[in-house]
């Protein structure tokens, strides 16, 4: 299904409420689980994938749990029902059978779990046959996905002795890791970190409520339409400066890419600026989340760019950079992809773009359909495949740009 995008710009200045943080609200959820006591989680996230986990957080022992395409869903109830529940099989669809686990199976068998692949070896489904562990030691490659890491780290408490998590490769993400560790000594565990070594110590989590903060990937479309938008003004209500989010480096990525961030009590107001750049240039290894939304606003501003950092985003909802260099040769960006990683585009448009003509595949992706969506300024009109994907992430999604002035028909 595709709907028709058009832009209007409002001439009011739009305050917006971020959703709260997807990747907080499903560490805790994980967390109060464990904890063994339903206390509140203040402003958890209604993104579908959240939900979700909830839902199946809450269900009866069951013998089969499907976590349909959500990716951190499936990780993490992987090593909470490895750790909690016997015979039992943990699925998802098709993309999600798609997408690799065997590292965390393998960190999970060598604590002790037996888990048996159902179809191909390496990828869901699974079945869970014991729950026996006590290995306190384990070595994990860290390349691939830094949420395998997380999803030991929670269960690492209680374990009988604690769990030491030696991790291998380049370290992929380490924002999310240090989120999780961050949010896991606030509930009273003690956890510490080293170069390449983690040590969590045995021990009980603080019934304690957390108040989860704005979701600052989501606040990454709203940098990108005031970088787009000549004269714009946005205030963000209740995003916080100093925050456990490595997506909060986004101020200071788009202060290169006309984009003022102004701090205030309540919020931060974003301002568009004259400001232009010769090219941009980053590593996303840390923010892997924010690179659709860069790689359309360098496109669209017609800044040449050069990505690194990039090779997990192939196994995401999905292949992301495939995805990225597709809708973008349809505005006439024609990027190159290298063998180790980096996306670059020299700046020059090989085609004219024909607005009428626009059509924006998301490939069941939320943040394909996010971070296009504010193209519409710059070409007046352009169509959305599914937009309603959004729910996994940012349910408002196209209720908050209405009020900028993009317009979903």
């Amino acid at each position: 299904m595709f709907n028709r995008l058009s832009f209007c710009k409002s001439d009011k200045l739009v305050q917006v409420n971020l959703p709260t943080s997807k990747s907080i609200s499903n560490r805790l959820l994980i967390i109060r689980k464990l904890s063994g006591v339903h206390y509140e989680i203040q402003n958890l996230s209604q993104a579908s994938d959240t939900q979700l986990l909830n839902h199946l957080l809450n269900i009866p022992p069951s013998k089969l749990f499907d976590a349909k395409n959500a990716g951190t869903t499936f990780r993490f109830l992987l090593a909470y029902l490895a750790i909690t529940q016997t015979k039992t099989i943990l699925t998802g669809d098709k993309r999600m059978q798609q997408r690799p686990i065997e590292i965390l199976v393998d960190a999970l068998i060598q604590l002790g779990a037996k888990i048996e692949y159902l179809d191909n070896q390496g990828f869901p489904p699974v079945r869970i046959c014991s729950r026996k562990m006590a290995t306190k030691s384990i070595s994990v490659d860290a390349s691939v996905s830094s949420q395998y890491v997380t999803a030991l780290l929670m269960i690492a408490p209680i374990l009988p002795n604690g769990l030491t998590i030696r991790l291998n490769g380049k370290l992929l993400s380490m924002p999310y890791i240090l989120m999780t560790i961050k949010l896991m000594r606030q509930l009273g565990i003690e956890c510490s970190i080293s170069e390449n070594v983690i040590i969590v110590k045995h021990g009980k989590y603080d019934c304690r409520q957390i108040s989860i903060e704005p979701d600052w990937s989501s606040a990454s479309y709203w940098y990108e339409i005031v970088a787009l938008t000549e004269g714009s003004e946005v205030f963000i209500k209740g995003l916080k400066q100093k925050s456990i989010q490595g997506d909060s480096i986004l101020p200071e990525i788009y202060s290169e890419l006309r984009v003022k961030t102004i701090w205030q009590n309540e919020g931060a107001l974003l301002q568009n600026v004259t400001r232009r750049i010769s090219v941009f240039k980053y590593d996303f290894i840390n923010n892997p989340d924010i690179f659709q939304t860069l790689a359309v606003t360098c496109a669209m501003l017609h800044i040449p760019f050069e990505m690194s950092g990039l090779d997990n985003l192939r196994i995401k909802e999905t292949d992301r950079i495939k995805a990225v260099q597709n809708e973008l040769s349809k505005f006439g960006v024609e990027t190159k992809y290298s063998k180790d990683g980096n996306l670059s585009w020299n700046g020059k448009i090989s085609s004219v773009i024909k607005p009428n003509s626009l059509i924006i595949n998301t490939y069941k992706d939320h943040r394909m359909a996010m971070a296009f969506a504010p193209a519409v300024v710059k070409t007046g009109f352009l169509k959305i495949e599914n937009p309603q994907v959004v729910i996994k992430s940012y349910p408002d999604f196209w209720t908050d740009m209405d009020s900028f002035g993009l317009i979903l028909h």
